[in-house]
């Protein structure tokens, strides 16, 4: 027998087996893939079944929640509403910037916070120092409730002076420009000589001696004008009232 025709036969025969046995792993590997498949569109198969059910029991619960907060008196829907355009506020551009302005300034935030948290300390402190106050005005012989009223008192008819139109002529009038104030120091002036010096009695003959004196006839002549002025600037009903 030929030895090369025996041994080409064996290597033919062991090819062939191994070409059968990879057949068979690859035909193994897409059986065992197809099983797999096969167990997952089972489980998909199942989960779609149960879906109704689930979508059920939570339109249930979600139903069950709304009804409680409704005997509670609680509209969540109307919240749900609120929070959507709060959320859509909250990202708008505009808000955003401020947001942002805002946490650029944590710092001085944070300064703002404890200043806010220690004002009761500081009104307690800002109380106790009027209570003091309140207690020496007292000691000093005066009542800080009659003062206070009075001074409201005051207040208030001041502020109803204010708006009539008495004063309003009274600040047109020129008793506050500069040559009447100036007018009133000199007169404040007078006053303040005349009082330092010992008062003396004067009868009609005395009058008539002053009236000699320079200052006395310019002083004389300035009430003079301004009696005259004054009578002028009377109402008419009052004149009437002079001439009769």
């Amino acid at each position: 027998m030929d030895t090369n025709a025996v041994l080409g036969s064996n290597n033919a025969g062991s090819r062939g087996e191994a070409g059968a046995s990879d057949v068979s792993d690859k035909l193994t590997l897409l059986l065992e893939r197809l099983d797999r498949m096969e167990r997952r569109m089972e489980t998909m198969m199942e989960m779609t079944q149960q879906a109704p059910l689930m979508v059920a029991m939570m339109t249930d619960t979600v139903d069950d929640t709304f009804r409680q907060a409704s005997q509670r008196g609680v509209d969540l829907e109307a919240r749900m509403k609120n929070l959507l355009e709060m959320l859509e506020k909250l990202s708008s551009d505009e808000t955003t910037q401020v947001l942002t302005a805002l946490l650029s300034r944590a710092d001085q935030l944070k300064m703002a916070v404890e200043m806010l948290e220690q004002g009761p300390h500081f009104l307690a402190m800002v109380t106790d120092i009027m209570d003091e106050f309140a207690k020496g005005i007292q000691a000093s012989g005066i009542n800080i409730h009659t003062t206070v009223k009075q001074f409201l008192r005051s207040f208030e008819k001041f502020a109803l002076l204010v708006n009539s139109g008495e004063f309003e002529a009274f600040l047109d009038s020129g008793v506050l420009g500069a040559e009447a104030v100036h007018m009133v120091g000199t007169l404040g002036k007078a006053l303040e000589k005349s009082n330092a010096e010992p008062p003396s009695s004067v009868g009609i003959f005395g009058m008539l001696g002053v009236m000699g004196d320079k200052d006395v006839q310019r002083a004389m002549g300035f009430l003079t004008k301004v009696l005259k002025h004054f009578g002028e600037a009377l109402p008419s009903e009052n004149r009437a009232a002079l001439k009769s």
